[in-house]
């Protein structure tokens, strides 16, 4: 039998150390950044009274964007949710050149570069960065 007591502070330990590590992994700057502009996305996704689809894409486009410039390779997992959420909205809007341009190329590439940008880590840095050549 499983001891949920432990599991969940397993887990919860667990989140709480991954937590410190993102909120390290962010400068100060970052943060505020990420922050402006995520409370200004809340406030225009409530005055045009859109749903919080927009608000996931937004937030996932957000952090996309600072991850890959940071070259951690969790970009590709923001880029996935943008992606996915950008294929729900297009279909819904009936803008299908988006959903064509997501589905058939963002996530391949997401997946691909994912699993490329995972061979080639930054062996004298976190094992979540890349290697920048060039």
């Amino acid at each position: 039998m499983i001891d949920n007591k432990k599991t969940n502070t397993t887990f919860f330990t667990l989140l709480n150390l991954q937590f410190k590590n993102l909120n390290s992994f962010f400068s100060l700057y970052e943060k505020i950044w990420l922050t402006f502009f995520i409370i200004m996305g809340v406030i225009v996704t409530i005055i045009t009274k859109n749903n919080a689809l927009f608000l996931i894409v937004l937030i996932a486009g957000l952090t996309m964007e600072l991850t890959l410039a940071k070259r951690s390779k969790w970009c590709f997992l923001f880029v996935f949710i943008n992606s996915a959420g950008l294929i729900i909205i297009g279909f819904i809007t009936s803008l299908y050149s988006e959903v064509l341009i997501n589905a058939l190329f963002w996530i391949p590439y997401s997946i691909t570069g994912f699993i490329l940008w995972s061979k080639h880590l930054d062996k004298d840095e976190n094992k979540h960065l890349t290697e920048v050549s060039g």
